[in-house]
C-alpha cells in the first residue's frame, strides 16, 4: 500500500506519513492546502500516523 508523508501547517510543521485510507478521510485538509505532499513511499515498514498512531493511544488507554 502506499503512504504519504505530509507537512501540517498545524502543530508547528509537523511531518507525518499516512495511508491511502487515511489520505482519503484527511482530504480537506489536503485540498485546502493545510497538508502539503512532500514524499511518497510503498515500503511497508513505514506506519500511518493516523490509523497506527490511534491503535498506540488505545492500548496505552487499556493500559492504565
Amino acid at each position: 500500500m502506499n503512504k504519504y508523508k505530509y507537512q501540517t501547517s498545524d502543530k508547528a510543521n509537523q511531518e507525518i506519513w499516512i495511508c491511502e485510507t487515511c489520505k482519503k478521510g484527511k482530504i480537506e485538509s489536503i485540498l485546502t492546502g493545510k497538508w502539503k505532499l512532500i514524499d511518497r513511499s510503498t515500503e511497508s515498514a513505514v506506519l500511518c500516523s493516523v490509523c497506527e498512531g490511534m491503535g498506540e493511544r488505545v492500548a496505552a488507554k487499556e493500559g492504565n
